[in-house]
């Protein structure tokens, strides 16, 4: 039952040693190019700050929900892995269409925004610390990944977009998970092309 446990729980982590590299590796270029961006040009990036986030939840969500639909993995943290893709996914893709098409309020936009990565960014946290006896302890950077995540969704719902200040702080944040999936990528990469890898 141990081994059933821990195979299911490998499934279901995000960012698992199970995802391609390259998917990793992309995820991070992503982040570090909005964060730069962000950070070159931070009154521009106020306005679309929110389609930025949602391009992120939008990628983030549909890696981890075509990772957990490819693995078929069962039991309670395959369905969380699932369902944070789900609602990623989801979420990123409503909150294009309301600015991009113009369909419903600007406010009610950005509510949906904070709410979504604040859950995006919990359920990342509980699948690391839930999964941690499984996976022979704490996997840092997937949880600090999470916790960026969480952050983002705390500080849009403290300041909605009006303050250059905000948009700084979330762009460091984008630049630092950014990095941090650049070398979780470049490193898987590295150990899968390594003698002893399988």
């Amino acid at each position: 039952m141990a081994k059933k446990d821990q195979s299911l729980t490998s499934q279901a982590a995000p960012w698992r040693s199970g995802i391609a590299w390259w998917l990793v590796l992309l995820e991070g270029i992503i982040a570090l190019i909005i964060g730069v961006y962000m950070i070159v040009s931070p009154v521009q990036a106020t306005t679309i700050l929110g389609l930025l986030m949602s391009i992120f939840l939008v990628i983030n969500g549909a890696i981890q929900l075509y990772q957990s639909l490819k693995n078929k993995g069962k039991g309670r943290f395959a369905k969380v892995a699932m369902w944070r893709g789900v609602i990623g996914l989801a979420v990123g893709a409503l909150i294009l269409v309301i600015w991009l098409v113009g369909i419903g309020a600007r406010d009610f936009a950005i509510i949906l925004l904070w709410l979504g990565l604040i859950v995006y960014g919990l359920s990342g946290v509980y699948l690391v610390v839930v999964g941690r006896s499984h996976q022979g302890g704490i996997r840092w950077n997937v949880l600090l990944g999470s916790v960026i995540i969480l952050l983002f969704g705390l500080l849009v719902a403290y300041d909605d977009f009006t303050d250059t200040g905000l948009v700084i702080v979330i762009a460091v944040l984008m630049v630092v998970l950014g990095i941090l999936l650049i070398l979780l990528g470049l490193g898987r990469r590295m150990a899968a092309d390594s003698p002893g890898a399988s």
